[in-house]
């Protein structure tokens, strides 16, 4: 009896050192390493909640089978050449919006930023409910790059000066730091603009280079420091209602990805909109209490030169929709959307005067 179970355990023995011989294990899975850039530098607040939290989270869920390295402004590449960069293959993968992609197509204005238009809650249903997800990804492929999905940012102040502006009227003679589609839109009003880097805000304000200038959100001005050299503040932000910003990757590189690990960075986009909206809400309420408290003061324009950018909007908008059928197809989806959302807002609108 002793002798079989001896045989039985030498068996035993055997057979676990075959399955567990060196030969006979399972592969270790490759680790699959990409480069993400950024639009603001490293250690910036926004980055660390925003892009380098979706990093930090692919590479848990994936169990490091894909590890997504965060990187700061003009690290990989100059900031504004990211789209390009991903398209070609240079970077992998950027945080990114249409808005940049405006110089070689138009309709990314809209598609990232809709002057008197988008709340943060109206890109992000416009996008999954209402066709902008399908009509984004027709534009990015063209130029070889996969929309893996969208996250959001708020609303930005129309202005910061020395002296108080406090209608379209005491801009005149003014030169106003603006960039892109609002800049057009004031242009057809008169209004004299001119392009900035954001390192140069703070000197060009201070020294007069600049007599008004749009930049950002409450907490992104507010670390820039711009409230020091700019008391007056330009309400509300028609301009910039809310921005629409993408996770890109370029195309080939995501065709080579496992389903599994796409899907764990489409759900990691998904917890990044959550936390950057629940983030950065808050740190402009912070940073906007701050500014009043430092002494900073709010303009509001009147109704009546309002009205007059919401029609020079129209007019901006409708030149481009006449000589791209593409934008005028994403402008109507956009208008008709608003025609659904403008109502329902009304049912819990709480403001009232005492």
């Amino acid at each position: 009896m002793e002798k079989k179970w001896l045989v039985l355990l030498i068996c035993l023995g055997i057979s676990i050192g075959f399955i567990s011989s060196p030969g006979m294990a399972e592969d270790k899975p490759k680790t699959i390493k990409l480069k993400m850039q950024y639009f603001f530098p490293k250690g910036h607040p926004a980055t660390v909640n925003s892009q380098d939290y979706y990093c930090n989270m692919v590479n848990k869920l994936s169990n490091g089978r894909l590890k997504i390295t965060s990187h700061g402004s003009d690290e990989l590449v100059p900031t504004f050449e990211m789209g390009n960069a991903v398209g070609k293959g240079t970077i992998d993968m950027a945080s990114w919006t249409p808005y940049f992609d405006m110089g070689k197509e138009p309709v990314g204005a809209i598609m990232g930023v809709l002057p008197f238009g988008f709340t943060e809650h109206d890109y992000m249903v416009w996008y999954y409910e209402a066709g902008g997800k399908e009509y984004i990804q027709k534009m990015y492929d063209k130029y070889n790059i996969h929309v893996i999905g969208p996250w959001i940012s708020f609303g930005q102040l129309a202005g910061m000066s020395k002296k108080s502006i406090e209608s379209l009227a005491d801009m005149e003679g003014k030169v106003y730091r603006n960039t892109g589609l609002p800049a057009k839109i004031l242009t057809e009003l008169g209004v004299c603009t001119t392009i900035l880097p954001p390192g140069e805000l703070y000197t060009a304000l201070e020294r007069g280079t600049v007599d008004i200038l749009e930049f950002s959100t409450p907490s992104v001005n507010y670390a820039f420091g711009l409230h020091e050299v700019g008391k007056y503040v330009i309400l509300p932000g028609w301009q910039e209602p809310s921005t629409l910003l993408l996770n890109i990757i370029n195309k080939d590189t995501w065709d080579k990805i496992p389903d599994d690990l796409k899907y764990i960075m489409e759900i990691a986009t998904d917890a990044e909109y959550r936390k950057y909206a629940t983030f950065a809400a808050y740190d402009d309420a912070v940073a906007w209490k701050k500014m009043l408290d430092y002494g900073c003061v709010t303009n509001r324009l009147p109704d009546a030169d309002l009205a007059k950018l919401s029609k020079a909007t129209d007019k901006v908008l409708q030149g481009y929709a006449d000589a791209d059928p593409f934008f005028a197809e994403v402008w109507k989806s956009q208008k008709d959307f608003l025609a659904k959302m403008k109502p329902y807002r009304t049912l819990c609108n709480l403001d009232y005067k005492e």
